[in-house]
């Protein structure tokens, strides 16, 4: 790990250069009202298991696929802040 300008910063994997931690300290607190699924006509707009496989795609490729970007945020549990 490096600082460049003030920001801690990682040597990626892939070897293309340094990445900005964002998250230096792990996560933030998280209010439940902040995360909470919109519900549309009754009916929570996430089809887990859909996009639970677009996000572990993501996750190995760091890329959507076109056409592919979820409209929901991954779950907090698929994120990861161990550099």
């Amino acid at each position: 790990m490096k600082y460049f300008h003030n920001a801690p910063c990682y040597e990626r994997p892939d070897g293309k250069g340094w990445e900005r931690i964002w998250f230096p300290d792990g996560p933030g607190e998280v209010r439940l009202e902040d995360v909470e699924l919109a519900e549309s006509d009754g009916e929570v707009v996430l089809a887990e298991e859909s996009v639970r496989a677009v996000w572990s795609a993501f996750a190995q490729t760091g890329a959507f696929q076109v056409g592919n970007m979820p409209r929901v945020a991954p779950r907090r549990e698929w994120v990861g802040f161990d550099f």
